[in-house]
């Protein structure tokens, strides 16, 4: 899907120097979907970006009973009408997130051939198993839950990684 969607580069037979590239497998347990794993742990690369700086805040307890009040209150202001909870899920969140062209080089696929060549392509997107990921897919997550309430779309977003909810009873 990845090369379909134009993630990917074209095929390199040698690495650029100073490029990193991950141990890479696919994980496909029984009677669940195919997994891309990407190890960043494995090369290296997640020693070097801090766990301090990149810690996301993810949404807790405290938030869903938030929620649950304000259902609790939209109810008794308006019974005629119905309450709907929603949950908007991101398909692929950290995919859509395009790269830097220096990180870029941190972010080589190797791949081999039917006949056993080596190649490699470089990944232009966000991978998940980057240390950094969660936190940068929260920062604009986290701007696009914000415009969506400041344009009065979405009165009171709530988000967890990639997925948004709330209630509506307009």
């Amino acid at each position: 899907e990845g090369f379909e969607a134009g993630r990917y580069s074209a095929a390199i037979s040698t690495p650029p120097p100073g490029c990193t590239f991950s141990p890479t497998f696919v994980r496909n347990p029984v009677e669940q979907k195919r997994r891309w794993i990407i190890d960043h742990s494995g090369s290296g690369l997640n020693g070097g970006i801090s766990v301090e700086l990149t810690h996301p805040r993810y949404d807790l307890l405290s938030d869903f009973i938030r929620l649950l009040r304000q259902l609790l209150s939209t109810s008794k202001q308006d019974r005629p009408r119905q309450i709907q909870l929603w949950r908007a899920d991101v398909k692929d969140a950290f995919l859509g997130v395009p790269m830097r062209a220096e990180w870029q080089m941190h972010q080589l696929l190797r791949f081999m051939d039917a006949d056993g060549h080596e190649y490699f392509r470089v990944d232009r997107c966000m991978e998940f198993g980057s240390r950094a990921s969660p936190y940068l897919w929260s920062i604009v997550e986290g701007f696009l839950l914000h415009l969506a309430q400041a344009g009065g779309s979405v009165p009171t977003p709530l988000a967890f990684v990639d997925d948004a909810f709330g209630a509506d009873a307009s």
